[in-house]
């Protein structure tokens, strides 16, 4: 069974973790000990050295655990999921604070951990507050642009479907009207992307370029009229790429099903949530966005909004690590 390997290899990797945790961890020197995750592993090497160490432990899922909603196949199994619900209990139990990557997230750990859902907290990913490259000067085509890996489940047909009718509906030209991918974007699920706009009927409108260095990917993207998050079937996740989008003055276009972390999160925004399967929505906001691109309108950062960024969770999540650890103990000093 491959999840049972899995978790072997896992422990074995623990067991490495806590030697090399148990020697650095020093009292009077460290107040708490906080693990990140995934690999969830770390939760139970970081709950073992805290235990011998005697000092609190902090828990921070930036992904579902016994909850994750896909799994590899080669991992998928009941055991699997048996042995991640242990540990996860395990873990949770043990904890002076346990952090979640979104409010859906939490909200689903308060109720399978309800004896420790005062402990339980949403903390989000934000963005960096490092200013981007400008955009170019004058009017360049309407782009869309995508910028990463095109994962399992984030298939881009629908968008593609969407902007043949929308292409249809407005009689532009690719030199008016383009899609363009930067990075992993050459296939999905075994496909040829390049196929997937043919079948829609806008293989001329649609761009893919290999993967390039930091700095050209954000020129990428502040050249792009409307940056696209495709579809994901992990509605208690937020991809970080939306948070790298709202550095930028560009129109944010989101495909995700009703009731998902990333609506909840973008509530009261300007950005356009649409459910992937609604190819008529989807031309909808396409066609309406090109129109106001045309007429000199430009989309605006979501920057503006200061809970978004990294600092404001930032300090959300150490103001909360402050009250479980309390003051910072004197070591008096060496006679």
């Amino acid at each position: 069974d491959g999840s049972v390997a899995e978790h072997l290899r896992g422990q074995r990797w623990v067991d490495d973790a806590v030697q090399a945790g148990a020697k650095i961890v020093q009292r009077g020197v460290h107040r708490v000990v906080i693990s990140s995750g995934p690999p969830h592993f770390a939760h139970d090497a970081a709950r073992r050295v805290a235990r011998s160490a005697a000092l609190p432990f902090v828990m921070d899922m930036r992904d579902p655990w016994s909850h994750l909603q896909r799994l590899p196949v080669d991992t998928a199994s009941p055991v699997r999921l048996a042995l991640t619900s242990i540990s996860e209990r395990r873990a949770i139990a043990s904890a002076g604070l346990v952090v979640a990557n979104t409010a859906p997230m939490r909200d689903q750990l308060c109720r399978t951990h309800p004896a420790a859902a005062r402990r339980i907290i949403a903390v989000p990913n934000g963005y960096d507050e490092e200013a981007p490259p400008q955009p170019p000067e004058g009017s360049p085509p309407f782009t869309i642009a995508y910028a990463g890996t095109i994962y399992l489940d984030r298939d881009p047909a629908p968008l593609f479907r969407g902007a043949a009718r929308a292409i249809a509906s407005l009689g532009v030209t690719p030199a008016e009207f383009s899609i363009q991918f930067m990075g992993d974007v050459q296939e999905f699920n075994g496909v040829p992307v390049a196929q997937l706009a043919r079948d829609a009927g806008i293989g001329d409108f649609v761009q893919l370029h290999a993967p390039r260095s930091r700095s050209e990917a954000l020129n990428f993207l502040a050249s792009a009229s409307m940056l696209v998050q495709l579809p994901q079937d992990s509605d208690m996740a937020i991809p970080a790429k939306l948070f790298e989008y709202m550095r930028f003055n560009a129109w944010v276009f989101v495909l995700a099903e009703p009731g998902s972390a990333t609506e909840l999160l973008l509530e009261n925004t300007d950005v356009d949530i649409v459910a992937p399967r609604d190819i008529e929505a989807i031309a909808d906001v396409l066609v309406r966005r090109f129109k106001e691109y045309a007429s000199g309108r430009r989309g605006e950062c979501l920057s503006a909004h200061e809970r978004f960024s990294r600092r404001a969770h930032a300090t959300k999540f150490f103001e909360a690590v402050e009250r479980l650890a309390g003051s910072p103990v004197t070591v008096s000093p060496l006679a």
